[in-house]
């Protein structure tokens, strides 16, 4: 597992003071890292990632308002680089992105709080997102993006 950055937009559409659906736009950083004996190898994938999820609010007569959400997300990948290491030098760097999979779709569900401030709302969370697809096209092996996010933002109602 590698760090990576995650920033976009998020839309939600409240259904009732204890329900919502939330859409996100994100530019998304995933990666992996393997050690061998000789060397290292480092892929980083970048994707636009779209998750839509349900969000239940729990109900606090507080400006602290805690939330749980679930859903889906599709993601597509429009860069893939491979980096190879010996010794902690960079050796050889290459696109790999014709040898992995462009579209990725899984799972996604966390948690967080949201503190209101009269028109403006900040918000702490963790969202956990499993892969369905494998995202090397080469082999037979299922290789599957696993993404734990920590998610700082903010927001103003309209």
């Amino acid at each position: 597992m590698l760090p990576g950055l995650v920033s976009g937009f998020e839309l939600q559409t409240n259904a009732t003071d204890y329900l919502a659906v939330v859409m996100d736009v994100l530019y998304s950083q995933k990666g992996a890292k393997w050690a061998y004996s000789d060397y290292q190898s480092f892929v980083r994938r970048h994707f636009i990632e779209v998750p839509i999820l349900i969000k239940f609010i729990i109900p606090n007569p507080s400006v602290v308002k805690p939330f749980v959400n679930t859903g889906h997300y599709v993601a597509f990948t429009f860069l893939s680089r491979d980096v190879y290491k010996v010794d902690n030098e960079d050796v050889h760097e290459e696109t790999v992105s014709e040898y992995m999979s462009r579209v990725d779709f899984g799972l996604c569900f966390g948690g967080g709080i949201d503190i209101l401030l009269d028109k403006i709302a900040f918000s702490v969370g963790m969202k956990y997102g499993p892969g369905f697809i494998s995202v090397d096209d080469d082999h037979d092996d299922a290789i599957k993006n696993s993404v734990l996010s920590f998610i700082v933002g903010f927001s103003w109602a309209y």
